[in-house]
């Protein structure tokens, strides 16, 4: 037996039915009534039975070709017309129905699902019903208006079940939307109370009538007064809360949170229990006390920065002024009171000693000893306040100059800056020069520094070691803006640095140098020549091996190998009186000569003849090398070698050198025989002059078993004739030698020679 289809529903249309013939069936029935007619009927059981089995083939017929079809059939034909027809069209109605509300069920929960989704209007979900019920009872219509009207009515009753049941799932979520927009709004109002509270308009008074509105619009939301009370006086409790937060938070002065912490501690929170309110207050208080030492300790770096700028340049940093109601409010009195006093005291104090800045060593010193009487004094006849006092200044003093001490041995140049109004003005023009590309105001600038500089390290007898052109910082600088230079433009800039700075070119090249600028670069600004300038710029964008390219496998060995042999007694000249800056300066010039060298050599000539060539561009000075019994060193090429050679022989007379400010020579060897003349004898006979730390002079040594020692003295290449000419002018012409000087005699010189040996 074929099996029964399901039925599908297209639309309001229905499936078009499969043709059936029923000729057969009716000619049966024909052939039937004649035989019946013409044998006087059969009998009434085999009728019955005839019925029934026509019965079945109208059941199974219905099985076999689907109950619209058949139905669709019968209709077509005019109608049932004999048992097994009718019988096929009474199961046909009762299938189709129930295959029709089965799937109109079907879609009747498919469409509560979409609807509860989707949040779907009852309206438009009533329409979806109707279109429903109506769509799958008209498939019906036309082929059996009876059974469109008893499907119409179970599909009705159907849909009034699923109705009701999407109405309930409506009516849920509208309940929990509406409790969710009470919450909303109750939560709105709460949130408008708190942000008011956070206002410097609004206090406690103007949020506990905030919260009486509030209970009234929650009641009329449908909230209970109970409830109602219960979230506006958490409302309150909170609102309360943040307010006095910020209002501590927001007070204009320590002063004032302190008042407020007063009337907090009398007036608890309300809702709060005794510990939830004192808790709250300990932590404000808390914060209070920490916002306070916070105060003290930049009150305390401000008062000593300020009274540091005082003693340095008798002014305060700019904005510096003593608030004495605000140092009261964060101090003790009695701290307060020697805050204010001590900062009274380094105003007076700087105004009668002047400005450390500009102030000379010894001055520094006799303050100092001043400092430590007035201490001593008020230890032997002052109060216990006056020796405080006094200690506290001196204590300032000498730290101060510490601090200035340590300043000016890290950068002077830059402490001069920092300390004066006039070098800042200069080094503002000068960063203006760097930038707007102007080598002519540049240079000048530069030289209008250096002189300032000069004076004012003058003023504070600055070593000559740690006298500078420029800050540190500046010469960065420079030596990055420098390397940034195309060839061509460097060499124009080279010439305006050697022109300007005139005498200070050479310390302004060091200063460049100490800044990291390019070798190339460096030996470039000690040379006039402008090919050779060019020539090592352009040097400085080549390595080593980019420079080998195409040479020898042997002419950096043999460059070398020449260089040192060229360089030997320049190089023990050069530093004997160096040290490892002056060593660092030879091992560049090394290298700048070997670079150039091996550059050269791509042009043709001797590696001998090229490396002479080189040496004679970039250190002339190899040819004023001077090594014999007065000294070894190195002349600029600017003075005659020959006329400082002699002078220099001239000093080493014994008349002469006691005229000499050299410092004496300190050992612990001979203690008791050393003295000035002795000194004197020693460096006449043994002492040597060597080139001093910048290269523009000479420095007095004593020769000893341990080295060179420093003895003190040194005289500039230029200043050098002169002060020859002026001591033999001076020179007494009955000045005895040793024997007649004070604590000389044949047997120290055993020990002095013994000492140098």
């Amino acid at each position: 037996m074929a099996i029964l289809p399901r039925y599908q529903r297209i639309g309001l249309k229905t499936r078009q039915p499969q043709q059936m013939d029923f000729a057969a069936a009716r000619e049966q029935a024909r052939l039937g009534q004649n035989i019946s007619q013409q044998l006087d009927r059969m009998s009434d059981f085999a009728f019955k039975q005839a019925a029934a089995e026509a019965e079945t083939r109208g059941q199974e017929s219905v099985r076999e070709d689907g109950a619209l079809p058949t139905l669709t059939a019968l209709r077509e034909a005019g109608g049932p017309t004999n048992i097994e027809e009718r019988a096929a069209f009474d199961a046909a109605n009762r299938i189709a129905v129930v295959e029709i509300e089965s799937l109109a069920k079907q879609d009747y929960q498919n469409l509560v699902r979409d609807a509860d989704k989707n949040d779907m209007p009852m309206s438009v979900f009533q329409e979806s019903m109707a279109a429903i019920q109506d769509g799958y009872a008209a498939s019906l219509q036309e082929v059996d208006p009876v059974a469109a009207g008893v499907l119409s009515a179970r599909l009705s009753d159907s849909a009034m079940t699923y109705q009701g049941r999407y109405s309930d799932i409506a009516t849920k979520k509208a309940t929990v939307v509406a409790a969710n927009r009470v919450t909303e709004i109750a939560e709105i109002g709460a949130k408008e109370i708190i942000d008011m509270a956070l206002s410097a308009t609004f206090n406690e008074q103007n949020i506990e009538l905030a919260a009486g509105k509030y209970v009234n619009d929650l009641i009329a939301l449908g909230v209970s007064e109970k409830n109602a009370k219960k979230a506006a006086d958490s409302t309150l409790n909170k609102a309360v809360r943040e307010n006095r937060i910020y209002t501590y938070d927001n007070a204009s002065s320590i002063n004032t949170k302190k008042a407020l912490l007063k009337v907090y501690e009398n007036r608890p929170l309300p809702g709060a229990t005794y510990e939830a309110n004192l808790a709250f207050n300990t932590k404000l208080e808390n914060s209070l006390n920490k916002e306070i030492t916070r105060a003290q300790n930049v009150a305390a770096k401000d008062l000593t920065e300020a009274i540091d700028a005082m003693a340095l340049t008798l002014q305060p940093p700019p904005g510096f002024e003593i608030d004495e109601e605000y140092i009261k409010s964060i101090y003790p009195e009695e701290q307060a009171e020697q805050y204010i006093e001590s900062w009274s005291n380094a105003s007076e104090d700087a105004a009668n000693r002047g400005a450390l800045s500009s102030m000379s060593i010894e001055r520094t010193l006799e303050i100092a000893g001043e400092l430590q009487k007035e201490f001593n004094d008020a230890k032997a006849n002052g109060t216990p306040t006056d020796i405080i006092n006094a200690q506290a200044r001196e204590n300032f003093w000498i730290e101060s100059i510490n601090k200035r001490s340590d300043a000016l041995n890290k950068d002077a140049a830059a402490f001069v800056v920092g300390t004066d109004e006039v070098a800042a003005g200069i080094v503002d023009n000068i960063n203006g020069s760097i930038e707007g590309n102007d080598l002519l105001g540049l240079s000048e600038n530069l030289l209008l520094l250096q002189d300032f500089m000069e004076k004012r390290f003058d003023e504070i007898d600055l070593p000559q070691n740690l006298r500078t052109v420029m800050p540190k910082q500046m010469a960065a600088r420079l030596a990055s803006v420098v390397e940034n230079f195309d060839s061509d433009v460097a060499t124009v800039y080279f010439s305006a640095i050697q022109e300007g700075l005139e005498d200070y070119a050479p310390k302004f090249i060091q200063e460049l140098r100490s800044a990291g600028l390019n070798p190339e670069y460096i030996q470039a600004m000690y040379t006039d020549n402008l090919l050779v300038q060019k020539e090592l710029v352009d040097l400085s964008k080549l390595t080593m091996e980019e420079l080998l390219v195409g040479q020898p496998s042997t002419t950096k060995s043999d460059v070398d190998a020449e260089i040192v042999a060229a360089l030997e007694d320049y190089r023990t000249a050069y530093l004997t009186g160096g040290d490892e800056v002056g060593s660092q300066i030879f091992n560049e010039q090394f290298d700048t000569v070997e670079k150039l060298s091996i550059s050269r050599l791509k042009t043709g000539g001797s590696v001998a003849e090229v490396v002479e060539g080189v040496i004679k561009d970039l250190i002339p000075e190899v040819s004023q090398t001077v090594i014999n019994s007065s000294g070894i060193y190195v002349v600029p090429m600017e003075f005659d070698e020959q006329v400082i050679d002699k002078n220099v022989s001239m000093l080493m007379d014994i008349d002469i050198m006691k005229q000499l400010p050299f410092v004496e020579l300190d050992t612990d060897k001979f203690p008791e025989f050393i003295n000035r003349e002795v000194s004197a004898a020693s460096l006449s006979s043994t002492g040597k002059f060597l080139n001093n730390s910048t290269g523009d002079g000479l420095s007095l040594h004593y020769v000893t078993s341990k080295g060179m020692l420093p003895a003190g003295f040194e005289v500039k290449f230029s200043e050098l004739p002169e002060m020859v000419s002026n001591l033999y002018k001076e020179t007494p012409e009955g000045l005895k030698v040793f024997e007649e000087s004070m604590g000389y005699n044949q047997e120290s010189q055993k020990f002095i020679d013994e000492y140098n040996n």
